[in-house]
């Protein structure tokens, strides 16, 4: 089995957004599962602002009862499943269900949007976050697959990447550091990497117990080669998916010198260990 050994070092969590052009939208047609709504879903009254809602790395709870609704930012090209349906003011829905996220036909694939794409610097970071959880609805009570436990014993390993092995990741420069934060309710670690023309992320998102989260969830994505003409859902190489392993830590992420050790598995079945 191949190893990937990531090594992090905890620091101030940044947000950076690819440049890149948008593009016209084409005819796209909504299929089975796109349904009218109102522009802020099941908000009672009007839509409140982001920061007024509880947040995570990719979902926010504004409000309403309604099934979770997908919708982007006008301003910034950021991506959230709004938990309840209420969807925050600035932020564009998308018109299919959780059920069938990405129910746009376009092009050779799907999207969860008919006429909505963001154009400028923060189309990058439009199309990172519709691949990474555009097709996968996520929220505090989704499931969170990797059991976290904790050992004070444990030593740290050296901050770092590295990786052996044919995985895209192993080919991949990380000039920066894995960044460590606690975004709105949840803890994340992120590694960013390039291979080539392609971007390579890491990412680990603890349970939204910010003193002692008990799981986690990780991601791995490579993207394609260069961005298509019409990008779909499926327009990344490699898709975010919710990666099996175990995370153990030596002692609760709000100390300061809090480390760790995740061990993951990519779809490949190369190993992947990221230090921290």
């Amino acid at each position: 089995m191949k190893v990937l050994q990531v090594c992090v070092c905890f620091g101030i969590f940044a947000v950076g957004a690819c440049s890149g052009e948008g593009t016209d939208t084409g005819d796209a047609a909504p299929v089975d599962g796109a349904s009218d709504v109102e522009e802020h879903g099941a908000c009672l009254g009007s839509a409140p602002m982001l920061a007024m809602c509880e947040r995570g790395v990719a979902w926010a709870a504004c409000g309403g009862e309604a099934d979770p609704t997908f919708a982007c930012s006008e301003d910034n090209g950021t991506c959230l499943w709004f938990t309840g349906g209420c969807v925050a003011e600035g932020y564009v829905q998308s018109l299919c269900s959780s059920a069938e996220p990405c129910c746009v036909s376009r092009h050779e694939g799907t999207w969860p949007f008919s006429g909505f794409e963001p154009t400028g610097p923060f189309m990058g970071t439009f199309l990172e976050n519709v691949a990474a959880y555009g097709s996968l609805p996520v929220g505090p009570d989704e499931t969170y697959p990797l059991a976290v436990s904790y050992d004070p014993a444990h030593i740290p390993g050296t901050p770092g990447v590295a990786c052996e092995g044919a995985a895209t990741a192993c080919r991949a420069n990380f000039f920066d550091p894995p960044s460590f934060s606690l975004q709105g309710e949840e803890w994340i670690v992120e590694a960013h990497g390039q291979a080539g023309a392609r971007t390579v992320t890491l990412v680990v998102v603890f349970d939204a117990n910010e003193s002692a989260p008990e799981h986690a969830r990780a991601y791995y994505q490579v993207g394609a080669d260069s961005a298509p003409a019409m990008p779909t859902c499926e327009h990344a190489s490699t898709p975010a998916g919710v990666l099996t392993g175990n995370v153990i830590l030596n002692q609760s992420p709000a100390a300061s010198d809090t480390h760790g050790e995740a061990s993951l598995v990519l779809p490949d079945d190369t190993e992947v260990v990221i230090s921290f």
